[in-house]
């Protein structure tokens, strides 16, 4: 049951809060499906990645004011 909920739910990813740089340490399809990037491909990488190319959207900073608050 925990392995079909996190191959198919909506929350994508799971990071590793206590090691340097929050590394994503699971991904599901669900995941991949969203933005297009292979599971693999981001397995040990921090999330800041999908944001390189505009990480500057007013999105960003309302999610981030959101939950400082």
């Amino acid at each position: 049951m925990r392995n079909r909920a996190l191959t198919t739910g909506g929350k994508g990813i799971i990071v590793d809060v206590i090691a340097k740089g929050l590394p994503i340490i699971y991904s599901n399809s669900v995941f991949s499906k969203t933005n297009g990037y292979e599971n693999s491909g981001v397995l040990g990488e921090n999330c800041r990645f999908l944001q390189e190319v505009d990480g500057d959207q007013e999105a960003i900073k309302t999610l981030a004011e959101t939950i400082k608050n």
